[in-house]
């Protein structure tokens, strides 16, 4: 049996810690600024293969997960029509996880919760 999204949210959702880092530019350098950690109620679970396959190629390092929540977390995004200057990191599991996937589900459900996929940040530039 499935259970709606918004009364599993209820039932198995924890509190976790996110934070954002917001890239701006000073004559023309990339400046990243971390924001100060805040924490949010969320069902974090593994992603499905299905829902893998929205990642961008070389993403998938050592795991996705899916985050159903109510509270807003952004994807940096270069477009034509613009740019997502906001990053949001999930701290989970003693990891680092980096938001890459957004899906509204307005349309589907009635319910605010939104589903995110994540995947585990490295930080190898150590920037």
């Amino acid at each position: 049996m499935k259970l709606p999204v918004h009364i599993a949210n209820n039932i198995f959702k924890t509190n976790v810690t996110v934070y954002d880092e917001v890239v701006t530019r000073v004559k023309g350098q990339q400046v990243t600024a971390k924001e100060d950690d805040r924490i949010i109620s969320a069902t974090i679970q593994p992603a499905g293969d299905k829902a893998q396959t929205m990642l961008p190629d070389g993403a998938i390092q050592d795991g996705v997960v899916s985050i159903f929540t109510s509270n807003s977390l952004s994807s940096y995004n270069a477009t034509q029509s613009g740019e997502e200057q906001r990053q949001t990191f999930v701290l989970y599991a003693g990891e680092t996880w980096k938001v890459h996937v957004i899906q509204n589900w307005a349309l589907h459900i009635q319910s605010n919760i939104n589903k995110y996929l994540a995947t585990k940040y490295l930080n190898v530039n150590d920037n």
